[in-house]
């Protein structure tokens, strides 16, 4: 009877995911919702639909019989002998007071507290292996409002600023321009790209912006580079790139932009170009092993790496390859993040203080944020519903230890730009005499 009961208790913690195995066994050391939500750096929220997920799924009425559940499971352990032996105690217990410490030592004990928080909050705060990504209300935070009806919006951000762009080739709102101040949300009309196009990855260098390549309403992929000066603002074309591309990835690396793999109106493209801004002119790179639409691109200590995207077929990729950057020339090298987790469609990546942020579409059609940091071994994967982000997010982009992403409204007629504090930085005044 009792191998019976272990069996059926062991198969019903099997329906669980890993965390709401965590919330239940919070819930059953009578950790109230709060609490539950402060210790696992999740919201009042996200703890109650947890709570609700697992009371369905093991048909649970009450705390009680999730409590009870959880001892006979063994997620936690009870000392019933222990418990009947114990002293009863009363709120009017007198305790006798301890003699107060010199307030140098509380002092000294403050500063040695600051000083072991500093260290390890300035730090990226990149999970253990295989598991989610602390998140808080407090990361999180919609910065505004941008009008723009566009299902593909492209998105850059610079100093205090995110740039919006709409590709969604509408002949009455293609080539819209915004710009989005982050710390007040006024949103502010630039002018519109002169060749609306879709499927280009912004990149800033200076007081420049440039949009290489994309695809034009018409349908033909173009090659031109058109380039906005945040300064004189006015547009303005740049050298053409060596062949028409679309739905690449882009890096800036050392002044200099990367563009890796895409499509150039017939094939997946195997290529690597170099844009030097400065010079004004393009150079080829290294051949990818394998053509690539869509991947995610990432430089860190001269190691280019690309990750995933699409084949020809339009078959999802979870390979990576790499390239040592030795000047001109480049050497196959290892990838530092490995594969990806599972093939996905890859919406945004950014690489923040050494970790690499991939916004992701699983096979179910789920919206995830990927995680890895050069340190770990496994990637991490939270889903954005987990984030208190909507599933509805269409692009990313990353600057100062923060991601930005673009989510499409429920009307579908304006974006809401979320800002999520991805890396925290810890300050702390120096104490002195």
């Amino acid at each position: 009877m009792n191998e019976q009961l272990e069996v059926e208790n062991q198969a019903g913690l099997e329906a669980l995911s890993a965390r709401e195995r965590e919330i239940l066994k919070l819930i059953a050391e009578g950790k109230s919702t709060k609490e539950i939500a402060s210790e696992l750096f999740i919201s009042v929220n996200t703890v109650k639909v947890h709570t609700s997920k697992v009371y369905k799924k093991m048909d649970f009425s009450s705390r009680s019989e999730a409590t009870l559940f959880a001892v006979k499971a063994g997620l936690i352990s009870v000392d019933l002998a222990d418990a009947e032996d114990a002293p009863e105690t009363t709120d009017k217990e007198t305790v006798p007071a301890k003699p107060a410490k010199p307030y140098y030592l509380w002092a000294g004990l403050a500063v040695a507290i600051l000083i072991i928080a500093a260290l390890a909050l300035n730090r990226p705060t990149a999970p253990e292996p295989g598991q989610l990504m602390p998140v808080s209300l407090s990361r999180v935070q919609k910065i505004g409002k941008v009008n723009l009806a566009s299902i593909a919006p492209m998105l850059i951000a610079d100093r205090d600023n995110v740039y919006i762009l709409d590709g969604s080739q509408k002949s009455d709102e293609a080539g819209l321009f915004r710009r989005l101040e982050t710390s007040s949300g006024k949103t502010t009309n630039l002018p519109s790209i002169p060749v609306p196009v879709s499927g280009a990855k912004p990149g800033i260098a200076g007081s420049m912006l440039f949009i290489p390549g994309g695809t034009q309403g018409s349908g033909l992929v173009s090659k031109s580079l058109q380039a906005y000066d945040l300064s004189k603002k006015r547009w303005q074309v740049m050298a053409d790139l060596p062949s028409p591309l679309t739905d690449y990835a882009l890096a800036n690396y050392n002044g200099e932009f990367f563009l890796a793999g895409g499509w150039d109106g017939i094939h997946a493209s195997d290529q690597v170009l170099i844009y030097n801004p400065s010079e004004n002119k393009w150079r080829a790179g290294p051949r990818l092993a394998n053509a690539r639409i869509d991947p995610a691109l990432f430089i860190e200590n001269g190691v280019l790496t690309i990750l995933g995207g699409t084949d020809t077929e339009g078959n999802k990729l979870d390979s990576a390859e790499s390239f040592l950057i030795q000047g001109n020339f480049f050497a196959e090298g290892v990838s530092p993040f490995g594969k990806l987790p599972e093939p996905v469609k890859i919406k945004g990546s950014a690489l923040l203080s050494g970790v690499a942020y991939i916004l992701a579409e699983d096979v179910n059609g789920e919206d995830l944020l990927l995680q890895h940091t050069l340190e770990g071994a496994l990637w991490n994967k939270t889903s954005l519903s987990e984030l208190e982000i909507a599933d509805a997010a269409q692009a990313m982009t990353g600057l100062d230890g923060n991601l930005y992403f673009a989510e499409i409204s429920p009307d579908a007629k304006s974006i809401n730009l979320i800002k999520y504090q991805a890396i925290y930085t810890f300050v702390f005044p120096i104490i002195s005499r």
